[in-house]
């Protein structure tokens, strides 16, 4: 079951994979916004992503 789901993942298209990193950002900043602790490697992972695709920091 994992090798499918892995599988399925390695078959999305940058874009798709690009949409999926908008919404986790938008989610973390929205938390952020509203007082939600964001678990502090999950926050700098996400970053890290878009810092790879030109993408201006969170903070």
């Amino acid at each position: 079951m994992i090798n499918e789901q892995l599988m399925g993942f390695a078959a999305l298209c940058d874009g798709e994979l690009d949409d999926i990193l908008g919404h986790v950002r938008h989610r973390i900043e929205t938390a952020g916004e509203k007082g939600v602790d964001v678990p502090e490697d999950l926050f700098e992972r996400v970053e890290r992503l878009g810092a790879q695709r030109g993408w201006p920091p969170m903070r």
